[in-house]
């Protein structure tokens, strides 16, 4: 069965065919609020356009709300949401402009294949986890966090639709507002309480409900329906076991101080302790976080797609050239993590026990660098500082790893660079006993290079691992190969 496309309607008589430098080319959804349109621009591919309604424009107050989206959102590590690359507030049609992430929402996704479950589920579970962290890390609440606000990308999943996020004030907490959708509001949202960051945490709670169930866990019905139960029932846990659904029923708890932190709800997904002092830091478990969540096998929800200029895509090899070892034996796990607070970019691929669809891409690169809008400050409104459409070239290295290979004597493993924007210098380290050639080298925008991880391993040849670390544009990348050990030919063992 085919997977999800995103759902691309045409656009209708009464939408606008440009909006600045942008053709738009069709509707990606609606709201109250405003249209987003597929829309197209020379030097930036597709991207998202988000226009705001002409009542609502003309409405008081409407503009701030939108320069406040803009402004979360900038605030967010990219890696989780859609980047702004651009926005218009102050015009006749106020816009904001993001980057396109190809993929179905999990609503859609859903709605169309039914429920998740094992591995697919807590991918997502991991990867919206860790999206909460870097949001919540922001000093950002989402207060809209739901299955149609999370689009299952080509790289993992991403959070999107900040128009009712507020940044937090440090000083005080926000009451009697209670924007959301109603399934997936928390008991303090329901009534008119504090807003604080345990109001994602709930969402994230029910979201993953209706993950695995396909319903949320207060159902669906009128309002008034819906703020009883959600205030006064339990909630319906549905398919979840294990202890996924005893965690997601933490995170369902009435009283917002029984639910746990984003950051707390990550390690327990990825199995850490919460023993004072023990805790990593929150940028050391988003860098595991995104690394656990980007590894889906061959064939699962992450599907090959036709990429835009800034989403480049590798193909895979659907041979897979393994020699000398039967295929479960050759086959390596690989994952990109890169560290630092402000976490930009996570790219995975994973060989599998299975070789891979023949397809044109099994791995897609996370989006290259465009214009960024800065905050507003003031009450000013955030506007580029060039010209739209036109990103600013910065040196940007992408990292995919490839397949292990066993020749005649060597195992050997291969990690693709990809420079983008401006050039690039590189340098591949490793330790003992392996090699990497060639270790260093540049690459200009577009170009690629592939560097070989070569190990002379012992005989017999026993599993084992090599970290390679990757430098270039201003960051370091770490990639881990892992492979198995050879299978006995004692002619006793069976």
């Amino acid at each position: 069965m085919p997977d999800p496309m995103p759902d691309i309607a045409p656009l209708r008589p009464d939408d606008p065919a440009r909006l600045g430098p942008y053709t738009l080319v069709g509707r990606l959804g609606h709201g109250g609020y405003g249209v987003v349109y597929l829309a197209e621009a020379a030097g930036a591919g597709r991207v998202a356009v988000k226009l705001l309604r002409t009542a609502m424009a003309e409405a008081g107050g409407e503009r701030e709300r939108f320069a406040r989206e803009a402004a979360a959102v900038e605030q967010v590590a990219r890696f989780c949401t859609a980047q702004v690359l651009d926005a218009d507030i102050d015009g006749d049609r106020p816009y904001i402009v993001s980057e396109y992430v190809p993929g179905p929402s999990l609503y859609a996704l859903v709605a169309e294949r039914g429920p998740l479950a094992g591995g697919a589920l807590d991918r997502l579970a991991i990867g919206t986890a860790t999206a909460l962290v870097a949001i919540h890390q922001a000093g950002v609440i989402h207060r809209d966090f739901k299955p149609p606000n999370v689009i299952m990308g080509p790289d993992g999943p991403r959070v999107i639709d900040f128009g009712v996020a507020r940044i937090v004030d440090r000083a005080a907490t926000l009451t009697g507002h209670t924007p959301g959708t109603p399934a997936y509001m928390a008991p303090e949202q329901v009534s008119g309480g504090e807003v604080t960051p345990a109001v994602d945490v709930f969402a994230w709670g029910a979201t993953m409900v209706y993950a695995a169930s396909g319903t949320p866990p207060f159902g669906r019905d009128s309002l008034a329906v819906l703020a009883h139960r959600i205030v006064h029932e339990p909630p319906e846990l549905g398919a979840l076991t294990g202890g996924l659904r005893e965690l997601v029923a933490e995170c369902l708890a009435k009283d917002p101080a029984g639910r746990p932190s984003a950051s707390a709800l990550l390690m327990r997904l990825l199995g850490h302790t919460t023993v004072p002092g023990g805790r990593p830091g929150e940028t050391a478990i988003m860098t595991e976080g995104m690394s656990a969540a980007a590894v889906p096998p061959p064939g699962d929800v992450a599907r090959a797609v036709a990429s835009p200029p800034e989403t480049q895509a590798v193909a895979a090899d659907p041979g897979g050239r393994r020699r000398g070892w039967p295929p479960a034996v050759a086959a390596a796990i690989a994952a990109v993590a890169v560290a630092g607070a402000a976490v930009a970019a996570v790219i995975a691929f994973h060989a599998g026990d299975r070789p891979p669809r023949p397809g044109p891409t099994t791995t897609v690169y996370t989006s290259g660098p465009g214009h960024r809008v800065p905050p507003a400050s003031g009450g000013s409104s955030p506007r580029s500082s060039s010209p739209p459409g036109r990103p600013v070239a910065r040196p940007t290295l992408y990292v995919r790893a490839g397949d292990c290979d066993l020749g005649a004597a060597d195992l050997t493993c291969t990690v693709t660079l990809r420079g983008e924007g401006a050039p690039v210098h590189w340098s591949a380290t490793t330790g003992d006993p392996l090699t990497v050639a060639p270790a260093s080298g540049s690459l200009n925008p577009g170009e690629t290079a592939t560097v070989t991880i070569t190990l002379r391993p012992a005989t017999p040849r026993a599993a084992g691992a090599a970290t390679v670390t990757i430098a270039g544009a201003g960051r370091t990348q770490t990639v881990q190969v892992t492979w198995e050990g050879e299978p006995s030919t004692d002619p006793s063992s069976g």
